[in-house]
């Protein structure tokens, strides 16, 4: 298999011969290399998140209107079956109205991940916005299965706080509620800070069920004392990224750029509404073997995540 030194190399020396090409990269390259692909008349599969700057992301919707089909941002959780039938349902009326909606997630990293490259947990890089951090990156896909089966169009009221307890210029802890247009509440409480085990739960609270995703691929349905257990046909995430590109491949494209400005929206006004991030009290943490800990923060999280 050949190697190109850039992807400019590959685009020329591949000119006229590609039908797609596929940017799995760091975030910062986002927006030029997809400008790249487009600029060359190739469909393009872009790595989640496509930037996380509004600004960015309407210069690249700018160049998205050149584009020869429109591109797919990898969110691969939208473009599972499990999640389009559900999302179907919950259109129908199934499960009754929205009322509101939340993500717990606790990702524990330690020194290594934000040392793995020059970006990781940074604002901005040679002078190029990044904005690294959990619910933009690591845990988008949870963050975007939360707007989606939301039905969000866009995203209103951002309030809440930023905090950070590694050495980072970004935050990687936030505790963050958001306002659909219908003035449903969303809630989202993520942190890389812990040193413990890995888990996320996505709660959908309708006036007639409540949907909880217990893991990424397994949701509950709760109703009239009843529970209704749904799993993904989908073994595993490899599986899912080729399902998602096959699917494209095909001319489906879930979750295409022009999709994803609730997204965006909601992690640039989180950067603008919560004000400067905020160090935890250094009498809260603790360091082991590269991992943190903020003595509290899991019931902080918790109470945060939870809705009336």
């Amino acid at each position: 298999m050949p190697v190109y030194r850039s992807l400019d190399e590959l685009l020329a020396r591949h000119a006229g011969e590609l039908d797609l090409v596929t940017l799995p990269i760091p975030v910062p390259l986002h927006a030029p290399m997809h400008r790249a692909v487009i600029d060359a008349g190739i469909a393009c599969y872009l790595e989640k998140p496509p930037t996380l700057w509004l600004a960015e992301y309407e210069a690249m919707l700018a160049v998205e209107t050149r584009a020869s089909r429109p591109t797919q941002v990898g969110f691969n959780f939208v473009g599972d079956p499990f999640r389009q039938s559900l999302r179907t349902r919950i259109e129908a009326g199934e499960f009754g109205a929205l009322l509101s909606a939340s993500l717990l997630a606790v990702w524990p990293r330690d020194r290594a991940y934000y040392g793995r490259a020059a970006w990781a947990g940074r604002l901005a890089l040679d002078g190029k916005v990044v904005r690294d951090n959990p619910l933009g990156n690591a845990m988008a896909h949870h963050v975007q299965n939360l707007l989606f089966l939301s039905g969000a169009t866009g995203i209103e009221a951002v309030r809440g706080s930023l905090y950070r307890a590694h050495e980072i210029e970004s935050f990687d802890t936030a505790l963050l509620s958001a306002a659909l247009p219908s003035g449903v509440e969303l809630r989202f409480a993520a942190t890389h800070a812990d040193d413990g085990r890995s888990f996320e739960t996505e709660t959908f609270r309708f006036e007639k069920a409540t949907l909880i995703f217990t893991s990424w691929n397994r949701v509950e349905i709760h109703r009239g004392g009843e529970v209704e257990h749904l799993v993904s046909a989908i073994p595993d995430h490899g599986a899912m990224l080729e399902h998602n590109l096959a699917a494209y491949l095909r001319g489906v494209a879930p979750t295409p750029l022009s999709a994803c400005r609730p997204f965006v929206s909601l992690i640039d006004e989180a950067f603008e509404a919560a004000g400067p991030i905020r160090s935890f009290d250094e009498s809260r943490i603790t360091w082991h073997d590269g991992r943190v800990r903020v003595e509290g923060l899991l019931d902080e999280l918790a109470v945060w995540a939870s809705m009336p």
